[in-house]
């Protein structure tokens, strides 16, 4: 069985994930933290909250990752999880997409990661 992970803005999005049954574990980007642009948090807010999630990602060692939500600056805020593992520019010739692809290394492992707008384009997901 794929293990399945979702990141997004906020833990109410647990409540929408299993109000449609998806069965995933979660992990909020946020982390109960106020600022307008997601990223900030990352770069200027808590920065050491890259080594934590990181790791908590990598603890997980999840087959997909599926990340929620959009960024004006940023395109998808799949772009956090991106850097964190160290890659940047993922979303080149991409951007104008209903959903961002990629790939990851987590471990050793090679992990797919699908960045979707909202909940809304939960089947996105599924296309990539």
């Amino acid at each position: 069985m794929e293990k399945l992970l979702v990141l997004g803005d906020g833990l109410e999005m647990i409540n929408k994930l299993d109000g449609l049954g998806i069965k995933a574990q979660y992990l909020d980007l946020r982390r109960n933290h106020e600022t307008a642009e997601i990223m900030d948090i990352y770069e200027v807010v808590a920065p050491e909250l890259c080594a934590v999630v990181r790791d908590e990602i990598s603890a997980i060692a999840p087959d997909r990752i599926v990340v929620i939500g959009a960024s004006e600056e940023y395109r998808w805020d799949a772009t956090i999880v991106c850097r964190l593992f160290g890659q940047f520019n993922s979303w080149i010739n991409q951007r104008q997409n209903k959903f961002g692809k990629t790939v990851l290394n987590i471990a050793g492992k090679e992990v797919e990661l699908i960045a979707i707008d909202d909940l809304s384009d939960w089947d996105l997901a599924h296309e990539g």
